[in-house]
């Protein structure tokens, strides 16, 4: 069994909960919370193209598998 936890950043900063994740869950993945991903990435590229970011994103973040996010990305 794979375990992932997802937080907003603020967790990392919390030394003894990652810790303590490392320890009782060897293996676990850590995964950036996708709203929090989203505003960081947006926070980071033009105004003009923060519309444009923010949809792709989603449609990335709601693709059905990794096929459909490939093509999403090709595009």
């Amino acid at each position: 069994m794979h375990h992932l936890f997802v937080g907003d950043g603020v967790a990392r900063l919390l030394e003894g909960l990652v810790e303590a994740i490392q320890r009782h869950f060897q293996g676990a993945s850590w995964q950036h919370c996708q709203t929090h991903l989203t505003r960081n990435v947006l926070d980071g590229c033009p105004k003009q193209l923060r519309g444009e970011l923010k949809h792709r994103l989603q449609e990335l973040f709601t693709a059905p598998d990794l096929e459909t996010v490939r093509t999403l990305l090709d595009r």
